[in-house]
């Protein structure tokens, strides 16, 4: 099987991260967004490895991002909602930042924070799909 450049850097990037509770995070974001509804498609490989893109039947819903000490995770929204998803990523003690441009990106360090944006994911797959 042949890898895409971003899928072959992605792999490099992942092998190469030391933090196990970075790479478990990892691995449950990339099972969860996967399974976020019906119609998920393959991840597409962002050009420099640095994460991947996760579509539905409605278009990109989530993008994850791999870093040596974190994910960086961010999941798809219109505009109009940016407040509205801000406090409820508060209420459910998540970190983001960028948020008044183009985030929420989240900061997930751990297995426990993914577990706590799992409903994120799902809901903006839903919003897209809708």
């Amino acid at each position: 099987m042949t890898l895409f450049d971003g899928q072959q850097n992605f792999n490099d990037r992942r092998s190469k991260c030391q933090n196990k509770e970075v790479t478990d995070a990892l691995d449950f974001l990339m099972l969860a967004a996967a399974n976020a509804g019906p119609a998920v498609e393959e991840p597409r490989w962002e050009l420099k490895g640095e994460g991947l893109k996760y579509r539905g039947a409605g278009g990109q819903f989530c993008a994850i991002h791999l870093r040596e000490d974190r994910v960086w995770a961010h999941p798809f929204h219109g505009p109009a909602a940016r407040s509205e998803w801000h406090e409820e990523l508060t209420a459910a003690g998540l970190t983001f930042t960028r948020g008044e441009t183009d985030g929420p990106w989240l900061s997930i360090t751990n297995v426990q924070q993914a577990v706590r944006f799992v409903p994120f994911i799902v809901r903006a797959y839903d919003d897209r799909s809708a």
